[in-house]
């Protein structure tokens, strides 16, 4: 079996920068274009699957093995347990934070407006959206390129703290919420530490 940081599996960091940058700006062209044709519901789930085709692509065109890349493996059930138990307050934590951090720095009220108007359901439809694009597709994608391609071939070059930091700070960046990128940040970081664990 190979070993888990196996060469094989090891992005470079040029290679890590070339894919995040595609990833941005594929997101931020397309983003735009998405929401104005579709509406912001459509264009997240569009947007989603699009933040993980940059790096999808990259990996199977030098044909690495896109299971170990993307830290994709089986977990055990004590894992799962854990996670339950430490997402109940792990969320607490993150909804404090931000409401202190919302009383020192608010966000304008055109942004409030337009993500509440993100999160209102008027049909089946709006419902499947947003759950495959805020659920499914986000926790699925983000963590594959988030804490997969990228902390994974970070951790082999750098230590596993740092891996860590930096992964997190990717993370809140491509948000691209300046009023919740340290709330963002903290999920980051817990969720890496998580990964690498």
């Amino acid at each position: 079996m190979e070993p888990l940081h196996s060469k094989t599996s090891i992005l470079r960091p040029v290679e890590i920068f070339v894919i995040f940058i595609v990833t941005f700006f594929l997101m931020l062209l397309f983003g735009v274009a998405m929401t104005l044709l579709w509406g912001s519901k459509t264009a997240t789930l569009l947007g989603e699957f699009l933040i993980i085709v940059p790096g999808l692509s990259y990996v199977w065109f030098k044909r690495l093995p896109s299971l170990r890349v993307f830290r994709i493996h089986r977990i055990n059930y004590a894992v799962l347990l854990y996670t339950f138990f430490i997402a109940i307050p792990l969320f607490i934590l993150s909804d404090e934070l931000d409401r202190l951090i919302s009383s020192i720095f608010p966000m304008p009220e055109i942004f409030i407006k337009g993500m509440e108007e993100f999160v209102k359901i008027h049909s089946f439809g709006d419902a499947v959206i947003l759950f495959v694009a805020a659920v499914l597709m986000a926790g699925v994608a983000e963590e594959m390129l988030f804490r997969g391609l990228l902390q994974r071939s970070l951790e082999f070059h750098l230590e596993p703290a740092m891996a860590i930091v930096i992964s997190a700070a990717f993370f809140a960046v491509v948000h691209l919420n300046p009023w919740m990128a340290l709330q963002i940040t903290f999920l980051g970081l817990v969720f890496g530490w998580m990964a690498w664990k």
